[in-house]
């Protein structure tokens, strides 16, 4: 379900390591690829904003991501 998620759009990587929810899975390796796959895609996801301008319009600090 993690996967499916992560695929369609929802890669919050912070939720994902804090969230108690998925203490249960946190040491399983699959779950170690797919954190690591919600930290990239939220990577590109911040470039992509900054790179649109999308911190200046909404008047945000670059260090706030």
């Amino acid at each position: 379900m993690l996967s499916r998620a992560i695929n369609h759009g929802f890669f919050c990587y912070p939720a994902m390591v804090r969230d108690p929810w998925l203490d249960g899975i946190r040491t399983r390796p699959e779950f170690t690829a797919l954190l690591r796959q919600a930290s990239d895609l939220q990577r590109e996801a911040v470039a992509a904003f900054v790179a649109g301008s999308g911190d200046t319009l909404l008047g945000l600090r670059a260090d706030a991501f």
